[in-house]
């Protein structure tokens, strides 16, 4: 049981960064849609930048070694996801674009914002 749940929280992790790169387009229909992009999107630059532990990858490795497995060393992403979804030599390269992708959108999403404001108001 403990297995089936820490594959849980593999799929549970995977969606949050799927919604760190690809959320702040949601506020492309809403500019409210990024306050909760920002939280989880500054939560995983802090994930980056210091050396705080992910709950996420805590709650995991707890359930591994409940269900009998040794967990695996080392971050999330250097386990689930570089070398599985890109070549691990590629991961500064996807942390930029991940950041370009995060920016971009905000700034698109503002600048909607602000232009439907301007249009309202004439």
């Amino acid at each position: 049981m403990a297995g089936v749940a820490a594959q849980t929280v593999v799929v549970v992790h995977l969606a949050y960064l799927v919604y760190v790169l690809l959320g702040g387009l949601l506020g492309l229909r809403n500019i409210r849609w990024l306050w909760p992009h920002a939280v989880t999107a500054f939560w995983g630059v802090v994930g980056l930048v210091t050396q705080v532990r992910c709950p996420l990858t805590v709650l995991e490795k707890y359930l591994l070694t409940l269900d009998g497995t040794e967990p695996y060393s080392g971050t999330f992403i250097g386990n689930h996801v570089a070398g599985v979804f890109y070549p691990a030599a590629w991961q500064d390269l996807i942390w930029y674009s991940t950041a370009v992708v995060v920016l971009t959108s905000y700034a698109v999403a503002f600048a909607r914002h602000s232009a439907g404001k301007r249009l309202v108001h004439r």
